[in-house]
C-alpha cells in the first residue's frame, strides 16, 4: 500500500503473485507489463494511495521498493482508504515520508 510522486515498483517474492490492484486513474496510470504505477504529474492528486492485491492482519512483512522520485512516502492503509485523498489525511492510513522522516 504505497503512494509516491512519480513511479513505483516491487519485486514480490517468488511466494507471492503481487499486482497492482486499486488506485485513483486520474492521478497513477500502469506501465505496460502492470508493474510500474507512475503517478500523472498532477500535484492535486500527488501522494495518494496506490493499493496492491495482497493484504495482510498481522505478522512481519517485506517489500523491495524502487522508487524514481525525491519526493517519496511509503505508508499502510486499511482496505476502506478513500482513493482520492492524500495517504495519511484520514484515519484509514499513516506513511512515512522518506525525505524527512515524518510520519503521519
Amino acid at each position: 500500500f504505497f503512494a509516491a510522486n512519480l513511479c513505483i515498483t516491487m519485486a514480490p517474492t517468488e511466494s507471492e503473485n503481487f499486482r497492482w490492484d486499486r488506485f485513483d486513474d486520474e492521478a497513477y496510470r500502469l506501465d505496460e507489463d502492470g508493474a510500474m504505477v507512475i503517478w500523472n504529474g498532477n500535484l492535486e492528486k500527488s501522494h495518494f494511495p496506490v493499493i496492491g492485491n495482497k493484504g495482510f492482519a498481522e505478522g512481519k512483512h517485506f517489500w523491495r521498493v524502487h522508487c524514481q522520485s525525491d519526493s517519496f512516502r511509503v505508508g499502510m492503509c486499511t482496505a476502506n482508504v478513500p482513493l482520492d485523498k492524500p495517504i495519511g489525511t484520514t484515519v484509514e492510513s499513516w506513511f512515512v515520508d522518506l525525505t524527512t522522516g515524518d510520519v503521519w
